[in-house]
């Protein structure tokens, strides 16, 4: 009788929990090498990427971490080595994001920083300002208000646009 009830209580808790978002379409390391090759050209667009978080810095008025970006689809050898960072900045400081998360963010690309390395080379940086941050480790999602339609659309495997 005691094993029913448990299995019991853990169906419902179960069904109670936070569903793990199928539908949350992202881009691999492939299209961010690409962005990262022309960022002016992206500047401005939305876009969603899946990776794990290096590290994140919490402030009250912002979540601001780097994620190394992955393919999302394993490939057929199983390596899943490699991948590219991209900075992510969301505008509120109330987030579960840390260290060892795995994220998928939803976002606008930020207008490049470009200048010259060491060795005179361009170099720019790619940001890309959140407006949704589902943290798969707690299987919370933190969005802005304004953008919830947008978000939504997302949530359900929507092509990704801004219409």
């Amino acid at each position: 009788m005691k094993k029913a009830l448990l299995v019991l209580a853990l169906t419902v808790m179960g069904g109670c929990a936070y569903p793990d978002p199928t539908g949350y379409r992202v881009f691999g390391v492939e299209k961010l090498g690409e962005m990262k090759q022309n960022p002016e050209r992206y500047a401005g667009e939305l876009c969603a990427f899946g990776g794990l978080v290096t590290d994140a810095e919490e402030r009250q008025d912002q979540t601001a971490f780097r994620m190394l970006v992955q393919d999302p689809r394993p490939s057929e050898v199983g390596d899943s080595a490699g991948g590219s960072l991209l900075f992510v900045v969301y505008p509120s400081g109330k987030t579960t994001v840390a260290e060892d998360h795995y994220v998928k963010v939803l976002g606008y690309i930020r207008e490049p920083s470009v200048g010259k390395n060491l060795f005179g080379d361009r170099v720019s940086s790619l940001t890309l300002d959140a407006i949704a941050v589902y943290d798969a480790f707690t299987r919370y999602a933190f969005r802005r208000s304004r953008d919830e339609e947008l978000f939504r659309k997302w949530q359900t495997g929507q092509p990704l646009t801004s219409d």
